[in-house]
């Protein structure tokens, strides 16, 4: 059976988006966008929750419209794959999950 890692986000950009080239020469761009929820609790009580995800555009073409387009509070659509990405910061092993716009 097939599969399918696609993530469709609606959100607001916690801040300006920051660019970079790659050794390659291919732009990057990485923002986080801000996902908030609300909800009313059983007793009335106004609820929020912020989830945060890191974006990474590898795309030309969407380079060029986040750097031209976007910035801090600025809503925006991303569709892209949910990828994990792991480190190492002070001996400690790190997952991030993040969602990638890959060239197409």
């Amino acid at each position: 059976m097939a599969s399918l890692n696609r993530v469709d986000l609606i959100g607001r950009l916690g801040a300006d988006p920051e660019s970079r080239k790659l050794n390659s020469g291919d732009p990057v761009v990485n923002f986080r966008m801000a996902m908030t929820e609300t909800w009313r609790s059983k007793d009335g009580e106004r609820k929020e929750r912020t989830l945060w995800m890191p974006v990474v555009i590898f795309n030309d073409g969407l380079c060029k419209i986040a750097e031209s387009y976007l910035r801090k509070g600025s809503q925006c659509f991303v569709s892209g794959a949910l990828q994990a990405r792991e480190y190492e910061k002070d001996g400690q092993r790190h997952t991030v999950m993040e969602v990638v716009l890959q060239k197409y």
